[in-house]
């Protein structure tokens, strides 16, 4: 009753997009109608400053980070398209990651190498015995691969393909005691599923898609710079004088015109996600999973 579904719907697919409850709903065409009565005090004035702010800090606190720290973006794929474009990249750089690597946190990297003099290198990793893996087996199929010239490391939180739970603070540990400059972490098949601690992890650069698992409005994105780091990423979209830019994470979301009001709206789907429960979602997707492994398992036919 929460939801929007058909009755006879039983969706299961967050691996792309979620559905948005009906109070997010609600709340998003009401802003909607609001900003009509009056689009340029909405879009360009006062009226709602207050709250964009309250959404990156909404955001902040699901991500365990500073407000300043992060970015409202449209997607993950935005968020690696702004690294591949704008880190300090050149001849003689690698960027590394593994086959488990989603499409939209590898191809900027690909396209954006080809025109700036970077490398880019894939590595694989056995499928097998996926859950025979330890955390020492991850860092250690990471370790192996890095070289001297490895200057970025990118992995996804959890994979889309087998849904391996990376190890982020033992990678970004082992990263930095091998001298790799940047870690980055895909966290769109992550956040909202599962608690998700950028202090406690430390990587560089996290990207998301709230429209999954946190069921925000689609098109919305997040991407946390983190402070160390902010001054030497270039941004992706410019609309006004370098002197003028936003000196926090604001300036790579500096677009001019936007949808403000799903963008405010991720505010309510994050409250939605919050009443339910980090700790107590996590523990009921796990019975879920292991209850539909128990029914594999039982079947000769799977």
């Amino acid at each position: 009753d929460e939801y929007l579904l058909e009755p006879q719907l039983l969706y299961l697919n967050h691996g792309s997009v979620g559905t948005i409850p009906r109070v997010v709903h609600d709340e998003h065409v009401r802003r909607l109608r609001q900003c009509e009565t009056n689009p340029h005090i909405h879009m360009w004035g006062e009226v709602w400053v207050e709250a964009l702010s309250k959404t990156r800090s909404a955001a902040a606190e699901l991500l365990h980070c500073e407000a300043d720290e992060v970015a409202l973006t449209h997607n993950t794929t935005e968020g690696f398209n702004v690294l591949a474009h704008g880190l300090p990249l050149g001849k003689g750089d690698e960027v590394l990651f593994s086959r488990l690597n989603h499409p939209s946190a590898s191809e900027p990297w690909t396209y954006h190498a080809a025109r700036r003099g970077y490398t880019v290198r894939r590595f694989d990793i056995p499928l097998d015995d996926i859950t025979g893996l330890t955390i020492a087996d991850v860092v250690q199929m990471h370790e192996r691969e890095i070289r001297p010239e490895t200057k970025v490391l990118v992995f996804p939180h959890v994979d889309n393909i087998v849904g391996l739970r990376h190890p982020t603070r033992e990678l970004v540990a082992m990263a930095r005691r091998r001298g790799v400059a940047f870690v980055a972490v895909d966290i769109a098949q992550s956040l909202g599923m599962m608690p998700v601690n950028v202090g406690a992890e430390d990587a560089d650069f996290y990207a998301a898609s709230p429209h999954k698992w946190v069921q925000a409005p689609k098109g919305l994105g997040l991407l946390v710079i983190r402070r160390r780091v902010h001054q030497q990423l270039e941004p992706l979209w410019v609309k006004r004088q370098r002197s003028t830019m936003p000196k926090t994470a604001e300036v790579f979301e500096d677009y001019s015109t936007r949808n403000l009001p799903a963008v405010l709206a991720l505010a309510d789907a994050i409250a939605f996600q919050q009443r339910l429960g980090e700790g107590a979602k996590e523990t009921r997707l796990l019975e879920i999973a292991g209850w539909f492994r128990d029914r594999v398992d039982a079947s000769p036919g799977l």
